[in-house]
């Protein structure tokens, strides 16, 4: 029984700038932080890949396998813009169950679309609802499939603008072309390790018995790994949340203490923000500096908090972390807030004056929820509210207004 369908929206961020810049159309485009030789291509045009640009590719590479190259800086209000309207889009057709990230969707199935004739033209409907409703350039590969897991194997089978359906009547031979490194969860680390254990090809992966799997795997992953890869019905746990944290490239022009600092302020306020939305509260907190020049050496300190939530109470630990670094050129910062409990589980603040704290931060983040995203923020971060632009970490899309 087909039970999900998984969207996986084709080459997203660049896709979408050629939605919006029809110039960039049918030309060779990657997305980067900056135009800088540096730094890493974020996301690749199909015209772009057929040179070999992919996503991690420094864009001087980039530049040199695809000679007419177009570059233009990443825009993630735009992003998750259009994640919210792609989202409106699917939900017309299906509920979406699951966001896995920006560019990913997982809904599951109603019974009366379990059968494949059904379940294809509900496919069919959100690819032509895609493409009418926004454009053509905004294209997605589905999968459909017994369980979330296939389906998203199904939905990377074939691209761009693919639709694959995998029976568990069609296993294992459907996904024997596949190596093990093409199934969800599997990276460099791992294959080395399936390998060990003789999972070096899907046959051989496919023949191990799940306590063969378990012991290569190393614990109850490999129980997952089985069940999954034999199109069981596999109960979905939603992961718990570790850390949270932003980081941003300093412009040549403005790698200064001032603007480093000023910077880590913005950051602060997102992650501050992002964490209450989550239902969040932190336990630590970790200040990133790498400097410039030959070498590139990197800085690291931290500093205790006590179930932080309010954006105050971070600020000031950061201040803390930031007063003991190195001096020199700074061209990357960031932050991470760890140790996270989920707030309900946290002891109320003690002192009245931490309790205000805390009304004030959700006050505020009801204010920009109402009003738009930095509708209302602290002084300090004035001048660089738009400089340390929204960074989307790919398991986690953020609301449009926090």
């Amino acid at each position: 029984m087909l039970r999900w369908v998984f969207v996986d929206m084709n080459s997203y961020f660049a896709s979408v700038e050629q939605h919006l810049r029809p110039e960039l159309r049918g030309k060779p485009v990657a997305v980067a932080g900056m135009d800088v030789d540096s730094t890493a291509c974020i996301a690749a045009s199909y015209e772009a890949k057929a040179f070999g640009v992919k996503t991690g590719t420094l864009v001087g590479m980039a530049r040199h396998l695809c000679p007419g190259l177009i570059v233009v800086p990443a825009r993630s209000e735009e992003y998750v813009e259009m994640h919210h309207r792609i989202c409106e889009v699917i939900e017309d057709r299906l509920h979406i169950e699951r966001i896995l990230s920006i560019d990913e969707m997982a809904c599951r199935l109603p019974s009366n679309f379990a059968e494949e004739g059904a379940a294809r033209s509900v496919a069919l409907g959100i690819k032509e609802d895609l493409r009418r409703r926004i454009g053509p350039c905004v294209r997605c590969s589905i999968g459909i499939a017994p369980n979330r897991f296939l389906a998203k194997v199904g939905s990377d089978m074939q691209k761009p603008d693919g639709l694959v359906v995998i029976q568990q009547e069609e296993l294992p031979g459907k996904i024997l072309g596949l190596g093990v490194r093409d199934l969800p969860g599997v990276g460099a680390k791992r294959e080395v390790e399936l390998a060990a254990h003789g999972a070096d090809t899907m046959a051989a992966l496919w023949r191990m018995s799940e306590e063969q799997l378990m012991r290569a795997w190393g614990g109850i992953g490999g129980r997952e790994l089985y069940r999954n890869l034999h199109g069981e019905a596999v109960v979905d746990v939603p992961a718990r949340k570790w850390t949270v944290g932003h980081s941003s490239v300093l412009a040549p022009e403005r790698r200064n203490e001032a603007w480093a600092y000023a910077v880590m302020v913005r950051l602060v306020h997102k992650a501050a923000a992002r964490l209450r939305h989550m239902g969040y509260a932190a336990g630590r907190m970790s200040v990133h500096v790498r400097y410039a020049g030959s070498g590139g050496a990197g800085w690291d300190g931290h500093i205790g908090i006590e179930d932080g939530q309010d954006t105050q109470t971070l600020l000031e630990a950061m201040r803390a972390v930031w007063a003991k670094k190195p001096a020199g050129v700074m061209k990357k910062v960031g932050m991470t807030l760890s140790d996270l409990e989920r707030a309900e589980g946290v002891t109320l603040p003690l002192f009245g004056g931490d309790e205000k704290r805390l009304e004030l931060a959700r006050a505020m983040d009801r204010i920009n929820g109402r009003f738009g995203r930095q509708r209302i923020y602290f002084g300090e971060m004035h001048e660089t509210r738009k400089a340390a632009g929204m960074r989307i970490a790919f398991g986690s899309v953020p609301e449009e207004n926090w």
